[in-house]
This record gives C-alpha cells, structure tokens and sequence, in this order.
C-alpha cells in the first residue's frame, strides 16, 4: 500500500511540473512575440498626446516600430485640437505618419477641428497613415441624416437667421441651437461633385461662423417698398462654404435655382443690384455647385433693407422657384385664385371664340380685377367680306400681383360677341412681387 501512495505521489508531482512547464513556455513565447500579435485584439492606451495640435505624439510602451502597429487600434486622449492637416509620432521613431478621416472620396487629410482637445481619439495604422476612427469621420449614415442632407434636402444641425441693421441685411447660418459652428458641433453640408459627369456627394463641414450681409444700397434688383424673396444658398469654393442670395424674378422671366449646374457668382461681397444674380460674402467665384438652404422675404425701400418677415429653412415640402402650387380652369369669362404668398406669382393663359363684322378690328383683353391691371392684350383686325368667327388664344402669360386677396382675372372685348371662352391659372412659386403689367410674352425658365 505504502508503494501505491509513492508511486500516486510522484505521479500528481510530475503533471504540475508539465502544467508549470507548459505555462512557463506559453509566457515565454508570448514575452517573445511582436507587439501586434499581443495587441491584435486590443485597444492599445497612448495617454495624453503631446507635441503640437497638428504634430500630436504619443508613447506605445509595447511597439518598437510603425510595424508593429499594423491593423491595431491605438487610443490617447487629445490634449490641443487639430486646425488643419495633423501628423502622428509614435515613440519618436523619426517619421510622423499622416492622420487620414474616411469620406465619400476615400482616405483625404484632416482639415481641421476633426480632433478636439480633452476627446479621446482612436486612430488604426494601415502601413501608410493613420485612420480616425472615432471622432467619426465625415461619412454620415443614413440613419442620422433621415430625410435631410444625404437625401440632397436641407443639411443637418442648420437654422437660419436674418436682420437688418443700418439699412444693411445680414443673413446667418448657424446650428439648430442658434450657435456658431465649431468643430464639436459642425453644419455638414452635401453638394454634388463639381464634375458634372461625377454622381458622388461631396460633403463639406462647416466648422466657424458663415454670414453674408446685402449692404445698404443694394437692392438685389428688387422692387422698392415691396416684399422680395432672397433664396440663400452655400457655394462650395473648393472646399470652403461661402453663403450667397439671389433674387429670381426679373420683369417676367422667372429664373431655375439649379443644384446641378455650375454657378458664378457676381462681383463684389455685399451683393448688388442684378436680378437673377448670385451674390456671395467671398470674391467672384466661377463654375461651383451649390447647395439651396432657404429663403428670406424682406423688403428694400431706396436700397435700405427692413428685417425679414419670412425666413424659411429648405427641405422636404419646401417647393422650389418655379414650381406650380395650385391650379385653376373655367370655361368662362372669368376666373379667380388666391396666391399663398405676397412673392409667388400667377401663371395665366385664356382664349375664346369672337365673332366680328366685315372690317372691324376687335380687341381682347384679360385684366386683372383688383385694381383693373391689364395683364394681356391681344388685338383682332378683320380683313374679311362679312361676319367672321375668330379663335383666339392668349399666350401663356406671367402676372405678380404682389398680394394674398384673391384676383380674379376677367377676359373682355372691344367688339364682337364673344362665343366660347376659357381661363386657366397657376400660382407659381416665384421671388418677388413685380407691380409692373405683364406684356403677354410667354414664361420662360433659365438658369
């Protein structure tokens, strides 16, 4: 029995000394392996960063070189925010990698405010540059966005505001909190590419104050003492957000506010008295694409500006210049609409069948009732040997009565019987209210 117990005794002795073998090896190769094998799986610490705000360094106790840091995930807390492009030394091993965000371009250089002072930043090493990965990089899901800047509507985080002072108009872009924009809370703003041929967003962050103020004296090329309509729109010059502002209707042509055409702009930076214009707070700028970010109705009076009464921020629901809000048809002489804004406009077009004598010049005209303005006139001379029946149609017409009571456009002659009439009306989406009569000419959409 007592051999049992030995032979037992050696036997339990020998597999704790393979077990603490095994796991002195085991610890061996691990102290032998490479930092990146270690830390593979791992959030590897940095402390707090050194150096300069676009020069950080950090100490990686556990790397000896760039090398093994490939593909691990490095952590430190930020101790100065970036202003533009920043660099990475780790441990001073005599090369400083580039710090790269991810964007719909692919991997581009920070250009400021991406790493912020007492945040924590996590960046991954590709062999080239380091990747942020946290802050986020400036892809922005779908989910944040909802219906908003990816979907090409109005960006996220955005209000505007307008006031005037000294005769001067300033329009604002600032955050939904009424705040300037800084790098922890950024106005991201998606454009189309400036290659017309090129379907990819390109995203902008608005990071500092954007403004743009219509000095006094200039009046956008709107009519004195009536409500205007200013669309506001961000320019992307090359990387940098200017604000601009544009008056559309200009006697009766009614200009597009395209998102997919190029744009330049108008010199000077405190607007200018063209309508149909684009006026920037930066220096004339050519061929840039723009991004529609509301409006502002306002009136000037002599070139000195009041305060807005209406400011509007774009998105969905919101319609464009030019688009058709409601529609009205009557076979009858008359017909009358009510606009849903002082600055929209009506489209009209009437006809009828006139039936005259020999020789007598007939005259046809639609005039609006409020205020009897002639809007269209058409005039009928009959050449003919006897009683003759004439079809008339007016061409489609632009009228802006400049208010919200209901007008009644009423078609009379001045000769002849009338015989079959018809009047057809839209409410237009327009710019301002233009008191002088429309000349009958057809609507015309450019831009």
């Amino acid at each position: 029995m007592e051999l049992q117990a030995v032979k037992a005794r050696i036997a339990v002795q020998t597999v704790a000394s393979a077990i603490r073998l095994a796991a002195i090896l085991m610890l061996a190769l691990a102290w032998s392996a490479p930092a990146r094998a270690q830390f593979s799986d791992q959030v590897t610490w940095g402390g707090t960063a050194g150096g300069s705000a676009n020069a950080q360094t950090v100490t990686i106790n556990t790397a000896s070189t760039y090398a093994d840091l490939l593909g691990v995930v490095i952590k430190y807390t930020a101790s100065a925010t970036n202003t533009g492009a920043a660099t990475l030394n780790v441990n001073s091993f005599g090369t400083s990698p580039a710090i790269n965000k991810l964007t719909g371009a692919g991997l581009v250089a920070l250009t400021g405010g991406e790493i912020a002072s007492g945040n924590a930043v996590l960046l991954m090493y590709n062999g080239t540059v380091f990747v942020l990965v946290s802050p986020a990089s400036d892809i922005i899901g779908a989910r944040m966005l909802g219906s908003s800047s990816q979907g090409m509507n109005a960006p996220i985080n955005l209000q505007l505001t307008a006031a005037a002072s000294g005769g001067a108009l300033t329009v604002n872009v600032v955050t939904a909190a009424g705040a300037t924009p800084s790098p922890s809370t950024p106005i991201p703003v998606v454009f189309g590419d400036s290659t017309v041929t090129g379907g990819d967003p390109v995203l902008v962050s608005q990071q500092a104050a954007l403004t743009f103020t219509i000095s006094s004296g200039s009046t956008m090329g709107c009519t004195s003492a009536a409500t205007c309509r200013l669309w506001v729109a961000a320019i992307n010059n090359g990387g940098t957000l200017a604000l601009c502002a544009i008056n559309l209707l200009s006697g009766t042509t009614l200009a597009a506010l395209s998102e997919t055409a190029l744009w330049t702009s108008g010199s000077g930076t405190g607007g200018g008295n063209s309508a149909q214009t684009l006026y920037c707070g930066t220096s004339a700028v050519t061929s840039k694409t723009i991004r529609i970010l509301g409006y502002v109705e306002a009136t000037e009076t002599g070139g000195s500006w009041a305060s807005p009464t209406v400011i509007r921020l774009f998105g969905p629901g919101v319609p464009r210049p030019g688009t058709v809000l409601q529609r009205k048809y009557a076979v009858a002489a008359s017909l009358a609409i009510t606009l849903s804004s002082v600055c929209n406009v009506v489209g009209f077009s009437a006809g009828e069948s006139l039936l005259v004598s020999s020789g007598t010049g007939a005259g046809v005209t639609l005039v609006r009732t409020l205020g009897s303005t002639v809007v269209a006139t058409k005039v009928l001379n009959n050449n003919g040997g006897g009683a003759t029946e004439f079809d008339i149609n007016f061409v489609f017409g632009l009228d802006a009565p400049g208010t919200t009571s209901a007008q009644t456009y009423t078609i009379t002659n001045s000769a002849g019987t009338p015989a079959d009439q018809a009047v057809y009306l839209e409410e237009i989406m327009g710019a301002l209210p233009e008191p002088a009569n429309d000349d009958g000419g057809p609507l015309r959409m450019v831009g």
